[in-house]
C-alpha cells in the first residue's frame, strides 16, 4: 500500500500545483492589464487598492497615503519587523504599445510582469504561507513611484528601514536568477541654460548661445565617467532652441545621469559636475540646476551577508541550479533603505528579463519556486 499512497500523494500535489499556477496567472493577468504607468496615477491607484485587498484578507492593517503609497502591518509577538518592499508602477504610459499580458506555455510577457508585479503576487504567496508561522511583525511598502523616482514618499523609507530586523525587496531577479546584495546609487540632473535670442544673421553678435553653453559644459561632464571606479555619467536627453535655423538659441536644458557605488565616489563626482556648471564658457549666459532624483548606493553590509548566503542556498535548492547573490547597476526604492546596520537583500521577485522594453517577460515557475523558498527562509529567523 506504500507505494500506492505515495503516487496518491504526488498525483494530488501536481493536481494542487497545477491549480495554484492557473490562479497565479490569472491573477497576474489581471494586474498587468491595469494601466500603472508611474504617470497614471489613477491607474496605480487602482493596483495599490487590488493590493490593499489582498493584504486586509491575510489580517494586515492597511493604508493608502496621499502620495498612493501602501502601507501594511500585521504585528507578530517580536515587534521588530520584517519589511517586504515592491512597487505599483511601471515605465509603460497609457500611450505605449505594449498593454497587454500574452501566455505561452510557462512563459508570459505583459507590462510591469516582472517589475514588479510579479514581485508583489510572489509576495503575497510568501504570506499566506508565513502566516501559520509568524513570530516577527511583518510590514508590506508597495510604492507608487518607484520608476521616476519621485521624492514624495522617499522621506519614509529609512524609518520603516529602521525598525525592520531585515528588509525585503521585491525587484525582479537578475536574468540569471541571482538575487541582488548591492546597488549602485544614482543623482539626476536637471541643467538649464539661459542665454539670449537673436537673429542669426542680422544679429548674431547680439545673441548669446545657450546651446553651445550647455554643450560646453556637457562635454566635459561626460569625460567625469570612470568605468574603473564604476563611476558613469550619461546624458540622457538635450533641448533648446526655437526649433528653427536662423535664431541664436535662447534657451537650452539637458537631463544627466550619474552612477556610483560609494558615497565618497558619488559626493567626488558631484564637486566635480557642480565645479562644471558653475563655469561659463559663453559670455552672458546663466545656468541654473536640479537635483531630480538622489538615490543613495545600497552597499554591501555585514548585517545582509547572512541573509544573502541563507537565501542563494535555498532557492538553489528549489531551482536545482547555483544562485548567487550579484550586484546590480540600477536602483530601486531599496536604495534608500539602505543605511550601515540595516540588513537588506533585493532581487527576490521571480525572474524573467527584457524588462523596461516591450519583451519584458516572466518564467512563471519562479512565482512559485522563489515563494516557496522565502516561506522556507523565514521559518530559519
Amino acid at each position: 500500500m506504500r507505494p500506492l499512497f505515495f503516487v496518491a500523494s504526488f498525483i494530488l500535489s501536481q493536481i494542487a500545483f497545477a491549480e495554484s499556477k492557473s490562479t497565479d496567472v490569472e491573477t497576474l493577468r489581471q494586474i498587468v492589464e491595469i494601466n500603472s504607468g508611474t504617470s497614471n496615477q489613477a491607474g496605480v491607484l487602482k493596483v495599490q487598492q487590488w493590493f490593499e485587498g489582498e493584504l486586509s484578507s491575510l489580517g494586515f492593517k492597511t493604508e493608502i497615503q496621499k502620495s498612493n503609497l501602501l502601507l501594511a502591518e500585521k504585528e507578530g509577538s517580536n515587534k521588530k519587523f520584517i519589511t517586504f518592499l515592491t512597487h505599483a508602477d511601471t515605465v509603460f504610459d497609457p500611450t505605449h504599445a505594449f498593454q497587454r499580458f500574452d501566455l505561452s506555455g510557462d512563459t508570459a510577457k505583459g507590462p510591469g510582469v516582472i517589475d514588479a508585479k510579479g514581485g508583489m503576487l510572489v509576495i503575497l504567496k510568501t504570506l499566506k504561507e508565513h502566516l501559520k508561522d509568524q513570530k516577527y511583525s511583518l510590514r508590506v511598502v508597495s510604492s507608487p513611484a518607484e520608476e521616476t523616482g519621485t521624492q514624495g514618499y522617499l522621506a519614509d523609507l529609512p524609518k520603516y528601514a529602521a525598525s525592520s530586523l531585515l528588509v525585503l525587496g521585491f525587484e525582479p531577479a537578475l536574468d540569471n536568477g541571482n538575487i541582488v546584495n548591492e546597488r549602485r546609487g544614482n543623482r539626476w540632473y536637471l541643467v538649464k541654460v539661459t542665454g539670449k535670442e537673436a537673429h542669426a544673421g542680422r544679429a548674431h553678435k547680439d545673441g548669446r548661445n545657450a546651446c553651445v553653453e550647455l554643450s560646453e559644459k556637457l562635454v566635459r561632464i561626460a569625460k567625469l565617467t570612470d568605468y574603473s571606479k564604476d563611476v558613469t555619467v550619461s546624458v540622457g536627453r538635450i533641448d533648446g532652441g526655437q526649433n528653427k535655423f536662423n535664431i541664436v538659441c535662447g534657451f537650452a536644458e539637458a537631463k544627466i545621469d550619474t552612477r556610483f557605488s560609494t558615497r565618497k565616489d558619488r559626493d567626488r563626482l558631484h564637486e566635480k559636475i557642480m565645479k562644471i556648471l558653475n563655469s561659463t564658457y559663453v559670455q552672458g549666459t546663466t545656468t541654473a540646476v536640479v537635483i531630480d532624483n538622489d538615490a543613495p548606493p545600497m552597499a554591501k553590509n555585514v548585517a545582509s551577508a547572512g541573509y544573502v548566503k541563507v537565501l542563494a542556498k535555498i532557492i538553489s535548492e528549489k531551482e536545482h541550479r547555483t544562485i548567487t547573490a550579484e550586484k546590480s547597476g540600477g536602483a530601486s526604492d531599496a536604495n534608500y533603505m539602505s543605511e550601515p546596520g540595516v540588513a537588506i537583500v533585493d532581487g527576490l521577485g521571480p525572474v524573467g528579463g527584457k524588462m523596461h522594453t516591450a519583451e519584458e517577460f516572466i518564467d512563471l515557475k519562479t512565482l512559485e519556486t522563489r515563494s516557496q523558498a522565502l516561506v522556507e527562509f523565514l521559518k530559519t529567523l
